[in-house]
């Protein structure tokens, strides 16, 4: 796991990988491995962190009620253990640089605990009720740190503070955000961290490094990565370090190293030459090392100034895809397949590689079952096979391609036959021989059905495959399990292969086979789906009966596979892997090679020994149950082909079309036999026999024909399909997802045209508001009369409506609306739909028309030609056609040359040649034929007919010359002469009756032009009234938009700006309990600093009066010299408040229970020095023992009090700093809401000018000059339209007199307000002399002080200050607050003078008893000599004295 990397202090860094934490020691650069699946600390790694200067490493079990255990680094054992009885697990913790350890528990409460690890106290428990996963908690560097908790469920940051009472310690909730949408990407664990500086940073997904100032409430930009590094096409992601002072900025390409001097700025980058990293840690020297893909580590190394690369530590982990146990050597070795194709060879058992064997693209990998082989799948459809009978120098023996082209995926193996499937699950049978170098493939078994999954497969000796198959994976939803057995088998030289299907009893998640040494006898263990029993399947190969021999229960839900050459089962989950020995143990070490999701393996060794933990299985003692065979499939077996892809050239092309061109030919020859022959015989039966087939010939041809065909067709058929799927594919999704397509109607022979709405095909009319009105009521009910033209104009519109909805918007989109009620518009396109109707029957009908003329034409010209007079070509006729805008299909057409993927050609014409005979008797010719054979082609004469025909000319005519003639030849003669005379005049009247056809469907067709023409006319003049009545309803929507969208936004705005000020208020009263809590702490923490000052006087006072009054006066100056003598210790670590806590323990005289607390090099120093500073030899001379212990005893006393003095200190200094932090944070938030409340102001101006700068529009009736606004809306429904220009003129003359009657109006207020103004003058003049004799009475009668005389005299200056606080929002809070600050700030130092004075008394009445005591002394030493003098002696003396 990459991403639990972390430092320990400098000694080392830790990764984890599932149980087994691996130390990597930072100088000799050498791994050692904890395993943490133990009885003591449960089993796996859930969270783990390190501690930062100290050689401490925490981690929480992964079991439910999960303890934190502590180890030591290097000695890797057990320092310390915490648990919670309310908590089941811990999902984060983490080390600050002292001796708190926090730890984030897991659901359902989220709690955050606080233990001091050096003392075993648990500070703080507390629920957050938060979801948070690992990764989740970030400290802040002070001694009371700041805690940081990311809710990646939420994306919310919430900040927690530890403050210290009398009664105890809490956790407080300092502030929370939540994260915008562009924080939704993955690797959010790192997204965030507290700088040296104690602030927090985060990086966002565009590389923007900001600062959270959450006293102001919003982020603040520090820095961003550059331009040349963001434009890139790969997907970037960010994440950041602290170190040094400044930031690691972390993408997947570049590190950058950001530090603020002036400004943040970037000290150096390091490109990462495609090496993705996880996380970054810098340790105390200021190292930085990283994790990469499977825990490799990485150290970023200084090669110049400024100048960073990445260099890889010693060891090092490779991405394994597969893995096989390599069998035929001495070694137990496997071999590894890597993601770059290189196969390594490991010697498990001395942890070595013998050999690596480079080959690109391989991804599946499988081995022989005795013999040093493997063969390899790669990603370009081929098989490797490789041998490795020399383990330091594999040999690739062959490569065999892929015959199908598609990409193998499974193999297995046996002896000398394998059985290998591809992605389409096709399996085919291999034999693979190394010995005799044959590889190659056999025959294919089967295709599985799509609505069948392949669990696996097995191979056996006799030619057998065992597959387990889940049937109806759409039904069932269990892909991974299996629920049915397939036996394949098939004799040695057979042709057929035989499958035998048995349906298992249970549903099964696993089966692996059992190495058994059973004669035609196989067997499988299986788990069963959802439960913990194993059943283990027994089949007979010569009965072929399946059955369940026996079952056992396990303890754990699990996936099982076999144990290479053994009758073991090995069963295995995310809780624990068990070895089921079927017998006695004979192995003394078992390998166990595990291969994760990403890409890691992890080899494990079994030692044989009594230590093992055992369990017994639970046997079912169940009968034996005999399992049936369902069905038999029986597969013939058939040879691989390959699929062949036939081009032609353009010979072969050539000779095609000229074949084509000989069975047209040869196609009209046998048609023109076959007319002949029945023209001639009368024969309509046995034709297609007679001339097709007994002619061979004409078989060879048409086979050859055929084939032809049979080409043609396959090379084009995905040509034509691509074409019809093509032009549908655009058909329908155009119609599918266009909102409405329109389309047009045009005028016969002319340019103008009128298009219809474009409906949709499903209209759902959903009414929705478009907009939302305040203080605005709906229009009433309106029976206002109209005008007549304005009710023939509109009566499509308005005839039905009785409510005006202009505001009610119906469907999706603007065609829907158009289908509203209101407006009536969908007789529309129903009167559209009628001209199209309309203009179709004419069309119809001008067709009809064109052909009659064009008959009548052709019937002239032959009148004319039998009347032997000229002919006319007649004009062309104008021919109504459809446009390709009147029609959908046409506008939705598709030119060919719009498609690519088309058949160019003609329809194919089918092979007809067999069929020709037999279509030729049911063809329209046929009959067409027969019927002029028999009736002539005649059934009914006609008069225009008839007179087509000339009469025939007397025979005598063609053989007698005119005066040859006989009486009965010229009768003859004039009956033909009348019969022609009559045949023209009938012409002639024909001909006059075809002039008179002809201007009669002239105009007809005129008529027909003329009735369409105007209809559309007529629905063009109606389609306006409606285009123009829906843009009258559109401005009036528009209009209504832009009158109130000023104050949607002023509104919204509000919004905003109310939810800012709840925020920014709860945030000051939140902030404001904080300080006054800070503030209860520095107070707690002051009297715990009284009580210690008085202790250390207490040492001191006792030094100086007992210890140094009990010694010469010589000693005095060399032992106060040697009191305040102490050992050198460096000053970074006497700000450190552990260290002085510590060393305060250390020093304590008394005997206390010291923990295993690791100690740095400087302290130990120390402690040794004032060790022997303690010791007898360092003592002044004429020093005795007993004084000299009592000295060290005080001295230590003294030392200790000093060091609890300073650590106390340094508490109240971070107390104060925390304190001093929240006010300046709640005068900001202050600052913030002023400016806040300013805005809103503003934007009220805005919204009460949008509200009272209004448009109106008002229509008044015919003569009315005004009317009152007021009132309701409803007061206005009896208004009318009148002209403009009238409604100017009235507006002139209104304006005019307006105009007029206010300047008079004007005169006579100014009048007024000047009379108003001399009587108020006066009157003011009077009260103003009465109030100044009153004052003057007044102030001759009072005295007035000196501030009150200071405050007339800067009376000016007051009232502006008066002014300005009341005009500045929050100035007298201010003021009141500094004040009563400077008024507190007084007060503190008057009762530190207090508190001094106080014991300046108390050292006073020391002093004075002291005196008294020495006055009693004195007393008592004038008594005592005087009750021992001898007063007689003394006058003798005296007298002898005086007598001398």
């Amino acid at each position: 796991m990459p991403g639990s990397l972390t430092a320990i202090a400098d000694l080392a860094v830790c990764t984890q990988c599932d149980n087994i934490l691996c130390f990597t020691d930072l100088k000799t650069l050498t791994v050692n491995y904890y395993k943490c699946e133990t009885n003591q600390f449960g089993y796996s790694v859930k969270a783990m962190d390190g501690h930062n200067r100290f050689g401490f490493l925490a981690f929480s079990e992964l079991m439910l009620r999960s303890k934190i255990h502590i180890i030591q680094y290097p000695q890797l054992t057990k320092f310390a253990t915490f648990s919670s009885p309310n908590i089941l697990s811990f999902v984060d913790i983490k080390f600050n640089d002292h001796d708190l350890l926090v730890a984030l528990s897991d659901g359902p409460n989220y709690t955050i605990c606080i233990w001091n690890f050096r003392t075993g106290q648990e500070i703080v428990e507390h629920d957050t009720m938060q979801q948070s996963l690992r990764y989740s908690l970030s400290l802040s560097w002070e001694y009371t740190p700041q805690i940081l908790q990311y809710s990646d469920h939420n994306k919310e940051i919430l900040i927690w503070e530890m403050c210290h009472l009398s009664a105890g310690a809490d956790l407080l909730q300092i502030f929370r955000l939540r994260l915008p949408k562009e924080y939704s990407l993955t690797h959010l664990n790192f997204i965030l961290c507290y700088g040296e500086d104690n602030n927090i940073y985060y990086v966002d997904n565009k590389g923007i490094v900001s600062l959270i100032d959450y006293a102001n409430y919003y982020p603040k930009y520090r820095w961003s990565v550059p331009d040349e590094d963001t434009n890139t096409k790969e997907l970037q992601y960010y994440s950041i370090f602290p170190h040094k002072q400044g930031l690691l900025v972390l993408s997947s390409a570049m590190c950058y190293y950001i530090r603020k001097k002036q400004v943040w700025q970037m000290e150096w980058k390091v490109h990462l030459s495609g090496v993705t990293i996880y996380r970054l840690v810098s340790n105390m020297n200021g190292e930085i090392y990283a994790a990469g893909h499977l825990g490799n580590l990485y150290r970023l190394e200084e090669s110049s100034e400024n100048n960073y690369e990445l260099h890889p530590l010693e060891h090092f982990h490779w991405e394994t895809i597969d893995f096989v146990v390599l069998r035929g050597t001495k070694e137990e070795a496997i071999v590894q397949v890597g993601r770059r194709g290189d196969l390594r060879l490991i010697d498990l058992q001395k942890q070595r590689i013998l050999s690596v064997f480079s080959l690109p693209g391989a991804r599946y990998i499988s081995s022989h079952n005795s013999a040093p082989y493997i063969i390899i799948i790669t990603e370009h459809s081929t098989l490797e096979f490789i041998n490795y009978s020399n383990p330091n120098s594999p040999v690739l023996v062959h490569s065999l391609p892929s015959e199908s082209g598609h990409r193998w995926e499974g193999v297995r193996w046996l002896e000398n036959f394998a059985v290998i499937h591809d992605e389409f699950y096709e399996f085919y049978s291999f034999e693979i021989d190394f010995a005799n170098n044959k590889f190659h493939q056999l025959f294919k078994i089967e295709k599985l059905l799509p609505e069948t999954c392949l669990y696996d497969y097995f191979l056996s000796e006799d030619n057998s495959i065992f597959m387990f198959i889940q049937s109806d994976i759409v039904a069932d939803q269990k892909e991974n399990s299996c629920n049915e057995l397939w036996i394949y088998e098939w004799a040695q030289q057979g042709v057929r292969i035989e499958r035998n299907n048995y349906t298992l009893p249970h549903q099964y998640r696993g089966a692996t086979k059992l190495a058994i040494y059973l004669r035609n006898a196989v067997q499988f263990a299986a788990s069963r789906y959802e439960t913990v029993i194993i059943d283990i399947l027994n089949f007979q190969t010569e009965l072929k009966e399946l059955s369940i021999v026996y079952s056992f229960a396990t303890i754990h839900l699990a996936s099982i596979t076999g144990l290479s050459g053994a009758r073991n089962i090995i069963s295995w989950s995310l809780d624990a892997t068990y070895l089921h020995l079927r017998v006695h143990k004979k192995a003394k070490k078992i390998y166990l090679v595990y291969l994760y999701g990403h890409g890691g393996m992890k080899a494990m060794k079994i030692d044989a020994s009594p230590t093992l933990p055992l369990y017994d299985n639970i046997f079912h003692p169940i009968p034996e149950q005999i399992i049936e065979r369902t069905t038999v499939k029986y597969i013939h077996i058939q040879p691989t082909m390959r699929d062949v892809v036939i081009t032609h050239t353009k010979e072969e092309i050539a000779e095609r079309d000229s074949l084509l061109k000989r069975i047209n030919e040869l196609a009209k020859s046998v048609t023109a036999l076959i007319d002949y022959d029945m023209s001639v015989t009368g024969k309509k039966t046995g034709l297609f026999r007679k001339f097709c087939l007994n002619n061979w010939w004409l078989k060879d041809l048409t086979a050859e024909a055929e084939k032809l065909c049979e080409y043609e067709r396959t090379s084009y058929m995905d040509a034509i399909r691509d074409q019809s799927r093509i032009r549908d594919w655009i058909y329908n999704l155009i119609m599918m997802s266009t909102t409405a397509i329109s389309y047009r109607t045009r005028a016969l022979f002319s340019g103008f045209s009128v298009e219809n709405y474009g409906l949709c095909k499903n209209t759902q009319q959903d009414d929705y508001d478009l907009y939302r009105f305040y203080g605005m009521e709906p229009f009433e009910d309106e029976e206002g009369d109209k005008n007549a033209d304005e009710l023939g104009a509109y009566e499509t519109l308005e005839a039905p409506i009785k409510r005006r909805k202009y505001f009610a918007v119906q469907g999706s989109s603007v065609y829907d609306h158009l289908l509203s009620p209101d407006l009536a518009l969908q007789d529309t396109d129903v009167k559209f739909d009628n001209v199209r109707k309309l203009k179709s029957d004419l069309i119809d009908s001008i067709l009809q028309t064109n052909a009659a003329l064009t008959r009548n034409y052709e019937n002239q010209n032959i009148m004319l030609r039998l009347l032997h007079m000229e002919t006319f070509v007649p004009a062309e006729l104008s021919v109504p056609v459809w446009e390709k805008d009147e029609i959908v299909k046409r506008i939705m057409e598709v030119d060919d040359s719009e498609i690519k993927a088309i058949n160019r050609r003609a329809k194919k014409a089918e092979v007809v040649a067999k069929k020709r005979g037999r279509m030729l008797l049911w063809s329209v010719e046929f009959w067409v034929r027969a019927l002029i054979v028999m009736m002539d082609g005649v059934l009914e004469k006609l008069w225009e007919e008839e007179i087509k025909k000339d009469v025939p000319m007397p025979e005598f005519m063609f053989k007698k010359q005119i005066a040859e003639y006989t009486l009965e030849d010229q009768k003859l003669l004039r009956e033909y002469e009348e019969k022609v005379r009559l045949l023209n005049e009938d012409r002639k009247k024909y001909l006059r009756i075809l002039g008179e056809n002809e201007v009669k469907s002239k105009e007809l067709k005129k008529t027909y032009i003329l009735k369409l023409n105007e209809t559309i006319t007529d629905m063009m003049i109606t389609k306006l009234k409606y285009d123009f009545a829906i843009k009258e309803a559109s401005l009036r929507n528009l209009n209504t938009k832009a009158v109130y969208q000023t104050r949607l936004k002023c509104m919204k705005v509000f919004n905003k700006y109310r939810v800012d000020l709840d925020d920014i208020g709860y945030h000051i009263d939140k902030y404001e309990r904080y300080a006054e809590l800070w503030d209860s702490s520095i107070t707690f923490l002051r009297g715990k600093q009284d009580n210690l000052i008085v202790k250390e006087r207490t040492v001191e006072r006792q030094f100086k009066n007992q210890f140094l009054n009990a010694l010469s006066p010589q000693l005095t100056t060399e032992m106060n010299r040697a009191y305040k003598k102490r050992p050198k210790l460096p000053s970074k670590l006497m700000n450190s408040i552990l260290v002085c806590k510590q060393l305060s323990l250390y020093i304590n005289a008394k005997p206390q229970v010291l923990s295993n607390f690791p100690i740095s090099k400087d302290i130990l120093e120390y402690l040794d020095t004032l060790k022997a500073m303690d010791s007898y030899g360092a003592a002044p001379p004429n020093v005795e023992i007993k004084q000299w212990e009592q000295f060290t005893k005080l001295r230590r006393q003294k030392v200790e009090a000093e060091f609890r003095l300073r650590a106390i200190n340094l508490q109240i200094a971070d107390a104060q700093a925390v304190a001093t932090n929240f006010t300046k944070s709640v005068y900001n938030l202050r600052n913030k809401k002023s400016a806040v409340l300013f805005k809103v102001q503003d934007y009220q101006e805005h919204y009460l000018a949008a509200v009272q700068n209004q448009t109106l529009e008002l229509r008044l009736t015919m003569g009315q000059v005004e009317t009152s606004v007021l009132g309701h809306v409803s007061h206005l429904q009896n208004c009318i339209l009148m002209h403009e220009d009238d409604i100017n003129d009235i507006n002139q003359s209104i304006l005019k007199a307006g105009q007029m009657k206010l300047k008079a109006m004007q005169r006579v207020a100014y009048f007024r307000r000047q009379v108003i103004f001399k009587e108020w003058e006066h009157k003011v003049t009077s009260a103003n002399i009465d109030y100044l004799k009153y004052m003057l009475r007044v102030i001759e009668k009072c005295k007035v002080s000196q501030e009150f005389l200071a405050i007339l005299r800067r009376w000016e200056k007051v009232k502006a200050e008066k002014e300005h606080f009341q005009n500045t929002v929050g100035l007298i809070e201010k003021v009141c607050e500094d004040r009563t600050k400077a008024a507190r700030r007084q007060l503190s130092k008057l009762l530190q003078q207090i508190t001094t004075v106080r014991e300046q008394v108390e050292e006073m009445k020391r002093s004075n008893q002291r005196v008294n005591r020495q006055i009693d002394d004195v007393k008592v030493a004038v008594t005592l000599s005087s009750t021992y003098r001898d007063f007689m002696i003394e006058q003798k003396r005296s007298r002898e004295q005086n007598e001398r």
